[in-house]
């Protein structure tokens, strides 16, 4: 149990294996009912710049102000956290925030979060497989105006110097990211350096003008390379995923909108077709 503003730091390695029958629960000292869900009774959970190699499978962290905060990896390739079926739950601030670091989720959920679910910032390396994020942050203590997941490669030092710092992986694998704002994810990046993020088998409530089919085309582990016998369109390389839009009118699905690009005279044109949806009768 946490006391009022109270920091859990960790230099080294944290090994916490609860169960689904019991799992390790993190939260304040106030155990009275009326204390069950408010937020902000806490600190935090601070992972130091080089603790290494730390495990949390079944843990529930509840009612702090940040969930889990890491910091710079040291040992290249070796993820800073991984977690597995745990719980994030009524953060005051952030469930989860990445600096720099390299984190792997599976099976976790956060949740109800006053500002982000999950902000992943100024470098590091990504991953969440079968991860919920459900943001309907109710609380009455102040509105939420950030989206649940932010993704931010850049910084301005206090001389107002901007400093890049790439994010090499962002991969969110058979996840949902959702909650009662309009659009739940943004993108921050810098002109010299763009996000590498991908989402497989997802569920987002996000803006799709924030899906750049140039640069995942690009990327090297994204993106695939057309042989030349079958590149009709001349694009040379193309995305393992596209992003694609569903129409519905009463809750029954109607059309499919599919982007298109292909060689032009002068450049490459962009463009949607809308197919029926017996997927066979073009629409526009």
């Amino acid at each position: 149990h946490m006391h009022r503003d109270a920091v859990l730091v960790f230099k080294g390695t944290l090994k916490a294996r609860g169960s689904l029958e019991n799992p390790i629960v993190i939260q304040g000292d106030r155990l009275e009912y009326l204390y069950r869900d408010v937020p902000g009774q806490w600190g935090l959970i601070y992972f130091w710049p080089g603790a290494r190699e730390n495990e949390l499978e079944y843990v529930n962290i509840m009612n702090g102000t940040i969930g889990l905060m890491a910091d710079t990896v040291v040992t290249p390739g070796t993820p800073n956290i991984t977690l597995s079926n745990c719980r994030i739950e009524n953060m005051s601030s952030v469930g989860i925030l990445g600096q720099g670091t390299s984190i792997h989720a599976s099976n976790t959920v956060i949740a109800s979060c006053g500002q982000l679910a999950i902000l992943l910032n100024i470098g590091g390396s990504y991953e969440f497989y079968h991860c919920t994020v459900g943001n309907y942050w109710g609380s009455g203590y102040s509105n939420r105006t950030t989206p649940s997941l932010a993704m931010i490669n850049w910084y301005e030092d206090i001389f107002g110097q901007v400093h890049v710092r790439p994010i090499q992986k962002a991969y969110f694998g058979n996840c949902i990211i959702y909650g009662d704002k309009e659009y739940e994810i943004s993108l921050n990046e810098h002109e010299d350096s763009e996000i590498p993020y991908l989402f497989e088998h997802c569920l987002i409530k996000a803006d799709p003008e924030e899906f750049d089919l140039k640069a995942i085309a690009q990327h090297p582990e994204y993106g695939r390379a057309i042989p030349s016998e079958q590149d009709e369109a001349q694009i040379k390389r193309m995305p393992k995923h596209m992003a694609i839009y569903l129409v519905r009118e009463n809750e029954s699905l109607e059309r499919y909108i599919l982007p298109v690009y292909g060689y032009g005279l002068w450049s490459t044109l962009y463009g949607f077709l809308a197919l029926d949806k017996d997927l066979k009768t073009i629409k526009g």
